[in-house]
């Protein structure tokens, strides 16, 4: 459903602790996960900012809104990314090797807008929480990667993560040498 129309809504709206709800269960179901698993990374899963705003204000409108309210998009962006990193902090502190941001939705947009809208949040929570031992890897399972690679490659995630839809020779072909050789570096 949707919960934010207005601006009223989007200020309104509050940001539940990290626990509360799924967000508890999950977590719980990682720290289980660590207890069984020893033998390879242990990697947790949350949802991206703009494709959470998507979910807050309605998918179908999130975009529109983009044109026509965007300081309302912004306001309901500032608190999902703000909930977004204490959720990840979350996981790292019980010991997950990373987490899979999926920000699908954001394969709707536009490149401008989708700078605008959901890399610069995707990068903000990147250069907070991404370190060498705990990585954040960017999913997008949209068909629109390839023209979004740009943006993608701005988010600073160094692992990605993409649909049966996305050509990965075009995308491997388009991928910048600098990156493709830290990505092998690292393995």
């Amino acid at each position: 459903g949707k919960l934010i129309e207005t601006a009223e809504d989007a200020e309104a709206l509050r940001v539940p602790e990290v626990g509360e709800g799924r967000t508890g269960t999950c977590i719980e179901g990682v720290v289980k996960a660590l207890r069984l698993i020893n033998d390879r990374p242990v990697f947790a899963n949350c949802i991206g900012p703009y494709s959470l705003a998507g979910r807050l204000i309605n998918v179908n409108d999130v975009m529109l809104m983009c044109y026509e309210e965007p300081d309302v998009v912004h306001t309901v962006l500032r608190k999902a990314t703000d909930f977004i990193k204490e959720y990840i902090l979350a996981y790292k502190k019980v010991g997950a090797n990373g987490v899979i941001l999926a920000e699908p939705l954001a394969g709707i947009l536009s490149p401008d807008l989708m700078q605008e809208f959901s890399t610069d949040y995707v990068r903000e929570i990147v250069d907070e929480l991404q370190e060498p031992n705990f990585l954040i890897v960017y999913h997008n399972c949209g068909n629109a990667v390839e023209r979004l690679l740009p943006q993608i490659l701005n988010t600073g995630c160094h692992i990605f993560h993409f649909g049966d839809h996305a050509n990965i020779k075009n995308i491997l072909d388009n991928f910048p040498n600098a990156i493709l050789q830290a990505m092998h570096s690292k393995t």
